[in-house]
C-alpha cells in the first residue's frame, strides 16, 4: 500500500473518529494498525477516556483509469 494513502486514512480516521461507547475522540497515540493488505488495513482504537478498544477497517477500491 502506498504511504500517502495510508496516511492519509491514518489522519482521517483521528479527525473523523468518535468512540461508540463514550462519544469521545482519539489522538494519534490511540490507533494501533493491526493488518495491511493491498485492498484495506485493519486499526485497533484505544479511547483514551473509557479505555475501550474498537476494531474499525478501512477498504480500498481502485479504478482503473481514475488517477
Amino acid at each position: 500500500m502506498n504511504y500517502l494513502v495510508l496516511k492519509t486514512i491514518l489522519s482521517n480516521a483521528v479527525t473523523t473518529f468518535v468512540c461508540p461507547h463514550c462519544q469521545s475522540r482519539i489522538k494519534d497515540n490511540n490507533l494501533f494498525l493491526t493488518g495491511l493488505t493491498q485492498e484495506g488495513i485493519a486499526i485497533a482504537v484505544d479511547c483514551p477516556s473509557c479505555h475501550r478498544r474498537t476494531d474499525i477497517q478501512a477498504a480500498l477500491k481502485f479504478f482503473p483509469g481514475v488517477p
